[in-house]
């Protein structure tokens, strides 16, 4: 939007984006930073956290696209694949995250961010090839995927605890 007036922005496009970063944002601020971090497990956290934020970084640059075109633009399919993955790589490092934490058990959220994961992929993947999805088609697919995940986080979240730091 810095680049251009506000007469240019898509009103849409730029819902379905705040929606998907708010999904995101839950997803990880309702659980993470509550569920504690296991000290051994200090480098994998490290290290899925750069994931995290690079996917999340690289989700934020693909679905931007949005925002500066046309109503009646047809945008490629075809960029819905990198935003496909880099929100597959958001759930990805939230799903490894939580065996990081202190949180128990970790398989219901596991499951569930591992499957998000899958389905993103398999979401992102059926836009790019039916031909007449288009960009913000898919973006409004995948949004769904992470509001869904969204919530079912926070149903599954309440049936854990986290343990005492040892």
């Amino acid at each position: 939007m810095s680049a251009g007036s506000i007469e240019d922005v898509d009103v849409i496009a730029l819902a379905f984006e705040f929606v998907l970063a708010f999904a995101i944002w839950t997803s990880y601020f309702e659980d993470i930073p509550q569920a504690g971090l296991r000290r051994r497990m200090l480098p994998a956290w490290l290290g899925l956290h750069l994931l995290l934020q690079v996917s999340i970084a690289g989700t934020a640059i693909g679905v931007a696209r949005l925002v500066a075109a046309t109503p009646l633009e047809h945008l490629p399919a075809s960029e819905i694949l990198e935003i496909t993955a880099t929100l597959a790589g958001v759930y990805l490092a939230l799903g490894l995250l939580g065996p990081c934490s202190r949180r128990i058990p970790v398989t219901p959220l596991l499951v569930l961010r591992l499957s998000t994961c899958v389905a993103a992929i398999v979401v992102g993947i059926a836009a790019w090839l039916v031909p007449w999805i288009d960009l913000v088609e898919g973006v409004a697919a995948l949004t769904v995927v992470a509001v869904a995940h969204a919530t079912l986080g926070i149903f599954l979240e309440a049936d854990t605890r986290v343990m005492d730091t040892v």
